[in-house]
């Protein structure tokens, strides 16, 4: 009797232990995980006058900064890295109207961010996913395939980053 009992707490301290580790394993957090990929959160706006304005710095924007751009199939990828965590955060991308008659051709685009008063410091990396080939930006596949696409970070000028880089 007093070995059935012994072997019965025994099964249950193991069980407990077997459960308390799932849960914990469940709750880890993994410092390798991938940056989050996004396609809605970028307005994208085209206009000369719009684009000067912004290029003279008569515009407001939140901090980042801009990792790495490629072009993907018909997608610019911009990978940017900024402090929140709490909020969703929006970017809007500037395209100049006209374009220098250079071949191939090269763009400077302004990469603007909207924190919405995020005061969380979780350092957040995403790539942001813009379609040359959609109806805005309407790019065929042989400019996509040869244009070379400039993104200068909207609160750091200096932090530019190109597609042929």
């Amino acid at each position: 009797m007093h070995n059935r009992k012994h072997t019965t707490q025994q099964l249950r301290c193991l069980l407990a232990i077997f459960l308390l580790s799932i849960i914990v394993s469940a709750c880890s957090v993994d410092e390798d995980v991938a940056p989050i990929s996004s396609t809605g959160k970028v307005n994208i706006i085209v206009g000369q006058e719009t684009y000067n304005k912004f290029l003279n710095g008569n515009y407001v924007t939140d901090t980042f900064t801009i990792n790495d751009v490629n072009i993907n199939g018909n997608f610019l990828e911009v990978e940017v890295s900024y402090a929140g965590g709490c909020e969703e955060h929006t970017f809007e991308m500037v395209w100049p109207e006209s374009v220098d008659q250079i071949y191939p051709p090269k763009v400077p685009v302004i990469l603007t961010h909207n924190a919405y008063g995020d005061l969380c410091e979780a350092l957040i990396t995403e790539t942001l996913k813009i379609d040359l080939s959609g109806t805005q930006l309407n790019y065929d596949i042989k400019t996509i395939s040869n244009i070379e696409i400039i993104v200068v970070n909207g609160s750091d000028t200096q932090n530019q980053v190109s597609t042929n880089d």
